[in-house]
């Protein structure tokens, strides 16, 4: 019994053992099961609330407990949620990848499912997977055919057309949807009805059929007079669909039905209020249309469809330009906190409103922004760059723009850019500004704005045959109905501005044929294109009176009516906007009263808002300077003070600017050193006043200030831009004058100047083709280029160089100047006195001097003449002072004045051969030959004994004497010995007379002769350089064989 007792034990406990384990097991199966189907349930519950992220992860959670084998169905509804999230815009690639997983699984399990599969299927047409798209559509077309599948054929038929466009193949996609539509791709029609009762289409086919049929036969048979078609017959089916009547609405505004397709566009958004893209073309139309309504349908949008980025994005566009400051002010807050990235937000950026009053709420938001962005994001740059655009810091904004510029869409590349050239325009880079309208400058697509930004440029470069030129094609383009509409339709796309927006874009349009006219002479000038101009803008409501009161003083005082135009600007209200413009208006025509008193007055009346101001400040300049007398150096020192007390330092540089090239002019260069280092202590950031001292350094041959000046250029702008290598050759060419040997540019950097050997000028010139590469039409480039030529002797090089710096522009007397010295130095004489007009005597001297060439340069010839001849005392001024008021008086117009001047140079200076010369020209103008006869036989008894035989041989050649003249001008160089000065007058002769090759021949004849003569060494050299020029040119004709 003891041994029985152990096996007893055991079986009854494995008696309770195998009661008790199975029912614990059961117990713990239920609960599991409770739990499974609590998780489902979750799930499911969550999926009908729409809390898709937390149907996932409990779906999840459920398929995961149970096990390599889940209930199919469950598995279905779980892959449908997966494959809607993957549908998402920015959903990661991992959960793209494990949808596309879990459906096939999904689908092996459950291939009877039509939901389903037509969603897999979608989003693999949707990623561009077409044909394993196309896989599941007709497997769901098979099942329909069989009758075993519920859903309707005409969705998966549109499906299966998509995929097949996707895969490229047309024909059977386009078989497909005319099947649908009833439409002959053969004919590109659709059949006539055979009975009235018949119809082609049945009302049936679906909407989208008849769009991507129109599709099809726009974009890839590019049929589009059938797709209209298309479109049409779907119009007339489907008068209820959205989604036609926006298609419909689309071809009625391409074709400028603009009322259909407004018509249409809010039959959509009243069709189908939500659907956005209704509601958002509803908006467009109106906006388009200037309709008052506008404002309210996008306020009604924003409010139905509160996170639409296209809704958002469009109001911002439209509210940018008749929004109110603070509504624009949301909707930038608004857009950068939602949508930073989106291109269409920095188009807001670019062209929204803000009104001066506004910048502190601008710099508030920048701040917020800069919390929110990366340093480096576009939208935070460009909101810089208007900011500092607004606030008139032109260098820092033009750096910010051009750095944000590639980030921007195309439709705001336009308003950077006419920002970039308002700030060109500031900086002084005129060729940069002229280089940028270029680029737009199109045959066929080209807008108003760009025509006068371009013909701007071209006058402020001295370019005046290019900008009348370019003046001429504007006016066709306002006389013309058809390229009118082109044009403002460009501007308005270009601007984000609506169509009737035109007055505003024909307002620089009008500032510009204003200037252009100007430049012409008085008789010449055509008033009535800017009549109809000022008119029509006149005609217009909301426009500020004061741009028109300036055009119309500009009109009057251009016709010499100085008062009525100083009554236009007085009748003109202004404000903070207009004041310095019309002040300094105002001080211009007094100057030409000669009211300096005037003016003095004006300004010391001005509130302190308008005496700060740089325009107000440099037009007082302008005036005192036309006032102040020869040597009068002290309006300088007072308009600089005042510079100095500006509150903002780039206000301050813009003055200083201003004054330090008005006393570069007149010759008074410590005087514009002093003030471009006043300006440079102002703004020690920008590059203009150190890159002024570099090019004075240049002038001065002063190696010192041309070194620092440099290195300065070098630490603002940078090493390797056009501005750092022009600072550094200026430099070099300062160390050349100077004859000092090389030394760093400043111990702390790594930029080490070429040493001051043979080879410096070779580095200078090395820095200025580097430097033009970048920008070829820079004026100070040609101007440094031939400073080196000079150093090296080669005045043919320099000659070249000063001509391509005056046709670079602007047009400048210095610059004239040197070119005309040249010239005489290259005996070049027929060239230099074709420009001698432009350059006032010396006599004149400093301000003066430069104040009525600058009158030369506008061509108010009449105003210099006077004020010269009220500066200068006739009965003291020598020769070549006489010579010079004479010519200006006979452009003038004044014949009679002009001759008393020519006759009193010859009694001023007798010896002189050119006052005989003139005075003879000056009766041969007169059809008086036979005193010109008598003057030239008088002016050869008059002068020194060696001048006597090329006064001879000048004199034969303007009495057209070509015989004798030839004769004369061989005997005067025999007689001349070394001096090049008969040689140089022969070779003017022949080129005048179109015989080049003759030019040449006399030259190798005069090599020929030379000899071992060392006296004539130089004249052969001369010979030589003169010989080489004219060969370079021998492709180009002159005038006569032009002819």
């Amino acid at each position: 019994m003891k041994r029985l007792l152990p096996i007893i034990l055991f079986v009854a406990l494995l008696g309770v053992f195998s009661v008790v384990v199975p029912a614990a097991i059961d117990r713990f199966s239920s609960r599991l099961a409770a739990i499974a189907r609590s998780t489902l349930d979750a799930a499911r519950q969550a999926s009908a609330d729409g809390n898709e992220p937390e149907a996932i992860d409990r779906y999840r959670a459920y398929l995961d407990a149970a096990g390599p084998r889940p209930d199919p169905v469950v598995l279905e509804e779980y892959a449908i949620l997966l494959l809607r999230r993957a549908s998402l815009p920015q959903t990661r690639q991992d959960d793209i990848t494990n949808a596309f997983d879990t459906a096939e699984a999904a689908v092996r399990q459950r291939p009877e499912s039509p939901a389903l599969r037509r969603q897999l299927g979608e989003l693999k047409l949707a990623k561009q997977q077409y044909a394993e798209a196309r896989e599941h559509f007709l497997v769901l077309r098979g099942a329909i055919d069989r009758g075993e599948a519920t859903i309707d054929a005409d969705t998966v038929d549109i499906l299966l057309t998509k995929s097949w466009l996707g895969s490229g193949d047309i024909e059977r996609a386009g078989s497909i949807l005319a099947r649908l539509t009833g439409f002959d791709l053969q004919t590109q029609s659709f059949p006539l009805p055979q009975t009235t009762e018949e119809s082609v289409v049945q009302p049936s086919s679906p909407p989208a059929a008849f769009l991507l049929l129109a599709k099809l036969l726009r974009e890839r048979l590019r049929a589009p007079d059938a797709a209209d078609a298309v479109l049409e017959r779907a119009y007339e089916l489907h008068p209820d669909s959205s989604k036609v009547l926006l298609a419909y609405s689309q071809m009625k505004a391409a074709a400028n039905d603009h009322e259909a397709a407004r018509a249409a566009a809010s039959r959509a958004a009243e069709v189908d209020p939500t659907d956005a893209a209704a509601i958002l073309a509803d908006a467009r139309m109106k906006t388009n249309d200037d309709s008052p309504a506008a404002a309210t349908a996008f306020a009604e949008a924003r409010q139905r469809f509160p996170d639409h980025k296209e809704i958002f994005l469009s109001a911002a566009n439209y509210l940018q330009h008749t929004g109110s400051q603070t509504e624009i002010l949301d909707m930038l807050a608004e857009g950068l906190r939602k949508y930073a990235d989106a291109p269409p937000l920095l188009r807001f950026v670019a062209g929204m409103k803000i009104e001066p009053d506004s910048l502190g709420a601008l710099a508030a938001a920048l701040a917020a922004a800069r919390e929110q962005l990366k340093p480096d994001h576009p939208a935070l740059i460009l909101l810089e760059a208007r900011l500092l655009y607004e606030k008139h810091q032109w260098y820092r904004a033009e750096q910010l723009l051009n750095q944000s510029r590639p980030h921007v869409p195309p439709a705001a590349k336009f308003r950077i850019d006419l920002m970039l050239a308002h700030c060109h325009d500031l900086l002084g880079d005129s060729d940069l500004r002229l280089a940028l309208f270029q680029q737009y400058a199109k045959p066929g697509d080209i807008s108003n704005v760009i025509l006068a930004g371009l013909a701007s440029a071209q006058l402020n470069l001295g370019q005046n045959d290019a900008a009348v030129a370019t003046i001429q094609t504007l006016k066709q383009h306002l006389h013309s109905p058809k390229r009118h509409d082109a044009a403002g339709a460009t501007e308005g796309k270009n601007r984000g501005l609506a169509s009737g927006r035109r007055e505003q874009s024909l307002l620089p349009v009008l500032r510009t044929m204003i200037a252009v006219e100007q430049t012409q002479p008085p008789a010449t000038r055509d008033w009535g294109a800017v009549e109809n101009v000022l008119q029509e803008i006149e005609a217009r409501p909301g426009i500020k009176p004061w741009p028109l009161a300036l055009a119309r003083a500009d009109i009057l005082a251009s016709g010499g009516d100085v008062t009525a135009a100083l009554a236009a600007l007085d009748a003109s209200p202004n404000d903070v906007q207009s004041r310095p413009w019309l002040h300094a208006r105002r001080f211009s025509l007094l100057s030409r009263q000669e009211e300096i008193d005037g003016v003095r007055t004006a300004f010391s009346q001005l509130p302190d808002s308008s005496r700060n101001d740089p325009v107000v400040l440099v037009a007082l300049a302008m005036s005192e300077r036309s006032a102040a007398g020869a040597d009068d150096r002290a309006w300088l020192e007072r308009l600089a003070t005042l510079a100095d007390g500006l509150p903002d330092a780039t206000d301050s540089l813009q003055v200083f600017q201003s004054l330090a090239g008005m006393a570069a002019d007149a010759g008074w260069l410590d005087q514009s050193r002093a003030l471009w280092q006043r300006a440079a202590k102002r703004l020690p950031d920008d590059f203009r006043a150190p890159l002024g001292l570099a090019l004075l350094a240049a002038r001065q041959a002063d190696a010192d200030m041309g070194r620092a000046a440099a290195a300065e250029v070098v630490r603002v702008d940078g090493a390797d831009t056009p501005r750092s290598r022009v600072a550094r050759a200026a430099a070099l060419v300062a160390q050349a004058k100077a004859g000092e040997r090389g030394s760093e540019i400043t111990p702390a950097a790594p930029y080490r100047m070429p040493a001051l050997e043979a080879g410096l000028l070779r580095d200078a010139s090395l820095l200025l083709v580097e430097a033009a590469n970048d920008r070829a039409g820079w004026q100070v480039i040609a101007g440094l280029a031939a400073d080196i030529a000079l150093i090296g002797n080669d005045l043919t090089a320099a000659i070249d160089h000063l001509k391509q710096a005056r046709a670079c522009g602007p047009d400048n007397a210095p610059l004239t100047r040197d070119l005309v010295a040249t010239l005489t130095r290259a005996g070049r004489f027929a060239e230099a006195d074709l420009l001698r007009p432009a350059v006032a005597p010396v006599e004149l001297g400093g301000a003066m001097r430069t104040s009525i060439e600058a009158d030369l340069q506008r061509g108010d010839i009449g105003s210099a003449v006077s004020r010269a001849m009220r500066t200068i005392k006739i009965e003291h001024a020598d020769s070549e002072t006489l010579l010079w008021l004479g010519r200006q008086s006979e452009r003038a117009g004044r014949h009679e004045e002009a001759g008393k001047l020519f006759v009193r140079a010859t009694e001023a200076q007798a010896e002189n051969p050119d006052t005989w010369l003139w005075l003879a020209r000056w009766h041969l103008s007169g059809g008086d030959r036979d005193a010109a006869e008598m003057v030239i036989a008088r002016g050869i008894e008059s002068v020194p004994e060696q001048a006597k035989t090329l006064l001879a041989a000048r004199g034969a050649a303007a009495l057209g004497k070509r015989l004798d003249a030839e004769q004369d001008f061989l005997a005067a160089v025999a007689a001349g010995g070394a001096d090049i000065a008969p040689a140089g007058h022969a070779v003017d002769f022949y080129l005048q007379q179109g015989t080049r090759k003759q030019a040449e021949e006399f030259l190798e004849q005069l090599l020929s002769t030379a000899g071992a003569d060392i006296s004539r060494t130089n004249l052969e050299t001369w010979a030589a350089r003169r010989l080489n020029g004219l060969r370079t040119v021998a492709a180009q004709p002159t005038v006569r064989e032009a002819r």
